[in-house]
């Protein structure tokens, strides 16, 4: 796959579509090559800023999607539009809707016992044939203990999956990607945040809010004390980045 690269503070985007992006993981799996998938949103390019490391990991990754419709605003502003945004939740429903046709054998790990089971059902319903081949929830922790990591690795090697969808929250899902896929016998790894949440009933905002960028609000509206402080800061802090992009836009005219 040869891929465009925009680069937005300081964090690599990949020009992909979703339907581009479906077919280049059917290439992947007919040449039996795997590849990390990140998906970026305003807070992991304002997180970077301040995580070396963490930026690292995202820049590292093979493919990077822009999960955020300010990111595809600003990609316009410097004149390297991306042509579309492509959330983890949109990439986990899509690929379970070709599946059958495209023979991808699907795995959800991460997200709670209840809401990764909740999510398999879900989605078997919505998309009779699909092949889903498993799940697993693992015990909440920062790192998980070398035993679990091995179990976790081993059931994925041996249900032969193609497309691995992990949801631990980031950065902690990046990070296990980026130590683990060496060891993993697939062809895709998205970190894929809330997704696994969402394809289990957790509400998400309706489309025309995603469309216009206003997702975040929607969140926060449903959960003020937890989100308040990180979208209030997260999104002003962003602003900040823009304004900067703006002003070196106009010093070089």
């Amino acid at each position: 796959m040869k891929l465009h690269k925009v680069q937005l503070m300081g964090i690599n985007f990949d020009n992909l579509s979703m339907s581009t992006l479906i077919e280049d993981i059917s290439l992947l799996k007919k040449n039996k090559q795997k590849k990390f998938i990140v998906t970026p949103n305003v807070d992991f390019l304002i997180r970077s800023k301040k995580n070396g490391d963490f930026k690292n990991i995202v820049n590292s990754a093979d493919i990077s999607i822009a999960d955020g419709m300010p990111i595809v605003w600003v990609s316009k502003l410097i004149k390297q539009p991306l042509v579309e945004r492509v959330t983890g939740a949109d990439l986990l429903d899509r690929v379970c809707a070709e599946s059958k046709e495209k023979e991808f054998n699907i795995y959800l790990l991460g997200a709670s016992p209840d809401s990764n089971k909740k999510a398999i059902k879900n989605l078997k319903e919505k998309y009779p044939g699909v092949r889903i081949v498993g799940g697993y929830s693992p015990t909440f922790s920062q790192v998980f203990n070398e035993e679990e990591n091995k179990k976790i690795i081993s059931d994925i090697n041996k249900l032969r999956v193609n497309c691995l969808f992990v949801a631990f929250g980031s950065p902690k899902q990046e990070k296990w990607i980026k130590e683990n896929i060496d060891s993993l016998n697939i062809n895709i790894a998205v970190g894929c945040g809330a997704a696994i949440d969402f394809a289990a009933g957790k509400k998400r905002a309706p489309k025309w809010m995603r469309s216009v960028g206003l997702e975040w609000l929607f969140r926060f509206l449903l959960e003020p004390k937890r989100l308040g402080k990180r979208y209030i800061v997260t999104n002003s802090l962003f602003l900040l980045e823009v304004l900067k992009i703006l002003v070196k836009k106009k010093e070089i005219k």
